[in-house]
């Protein structure tokens, strides 16, 4: 069974984005643990992360994931760009892991005309570079809201069993996984195709640890076409053969502005856009896909919008 989740406000304090989860039904939550229109960044407060731990665990939130900055570049060929965005790398995986996250999202960056191949050896060494300065274990699987692992959630279903009872996942040894995402081939984009976001898993040191988020508005923009079933198929074929469909760890549920192969990133609601409530139904009666986490990064022009979304995704189950 998916869980559902939000890219909600963290306005007022970390903690208020839980109070905000709760009281839409949400099973997990994606944030920012910095402004993300800024590559500096003040410390956390200590007691913000103490209130936001407590919250989650209180609400049973999971997964928590961080979404990094938009600035960070680590495909720049422009060694101060790439300095900086190293060392906000490593910061938001320090941040996460305070704060309890079990995942961490980032774009792997614009190569700015430097060309595909030369930015994937820059973003491998960006996240290298970024786990030994944060730190961070990045070596073990999150552990779900129920106590067993998100990798081991299916099985559990598949098997009507309810999986070891570990507790909750502030019990136990805590890791973050760093996952990439999918863009939309704007510009000089990288990571639009699986192939590429498999060269940068395969070219880390860290590479077995990676995992990589599908935002389906960026693959509907690119032109992987989510909305049939042959499409889909296709889809998840060049994933596993690049990737493997074990490494996707999360589904970005946006619905498009932009048709098929448009290459234009732009959200919309869900069922008012170019994917569709059929499309999205077409997409959780995957079984690969199913029992995943789906987050929603969908517009919010106001509070209905939130509640609205998430019944419609909910609707689309088979």
């Amino acid at each position: 069974m998916p869980l559902f989740g939000m890219h909600l406000s963290v306005a007022g304090g970390l903690h208020n984005a839980v109070a905000r989860a709760v009281e839409l039904g949400c099973d997990g939550i994606q944030i920012f643990v910095r402004n993300p229109r800024a590559l500096r960044a003040k410390p956390l407060d200590p007691q913000q992360v103490d209130s936001f731990r407590a919250a989650r665990e209180a609400a049973r939130l999971w997964p928590v994931v961080v979404h990094v900055n938009y600035l960070i570049n680590v495909a720049s060929p422009s060694d101060e760009t790439y300095d900086v965005s190293c060392q906000a790398l490593a910061d938001e995986l320090s941040r996460a892991n305070a704060i309890g996250a079990d995942y961490v999202v980032m774009h792997p960056g614009n190569h700015m005309k430097s060309g595909v191949d030369a930015a994937v050896v820059r973003i491998a060494a960006a996240i290298d570079r970024a786990v030994e300065e944060s730190g961070v274990d990045v070596s073990a699987a999150p552990v779900e809201k129920s106590g067993h692992t998100a990798d081991a959630a299916a099985e559990a279903d598949a098997s009507g069993g309810t999986g070891a009872d570990a507790g909750t996942a502030a019990d136990q040894p805590h890791s973050v996984i760093l996952c990439l995402e999918n863009m939309v081939g704007a510009g000089t984009e990288v990571g639009v195709t699986f192939a590429e976001l498999g060269r940068i898993i395969e070219a880390s040191r860290y590479g077995d640890t990676l995992g990589i988020c599908l935002d389906t508005c960026h693959a509907l923009g690119w032109g992987y076409d989510v909305t049939t079933p042959e499409g889909l198929d296709a889809t998840l074929s060049e994933m596993a053969e690049a990737v493997g469909i074990s490494t996707l760890k999360f589904v970005h549920s946006n619905d498009s502005q932009g048709v098929l192969g448009a290459k234009k990133d732009r959200h919309q609601n869900i069922g008012m856009g170019s994917i569709g409530l059929a499309g999205f139904r077409n997409i959780l009666s995957r079984p690969e896909l199913s029992p995943l986490p789906f987050i929603l990064e969908t517009p919010v022009n106001s509070p209905e919008d939130q509640v609205r979304d998430l019944a419609a995704i909910r609707e689309c189950l088979p």
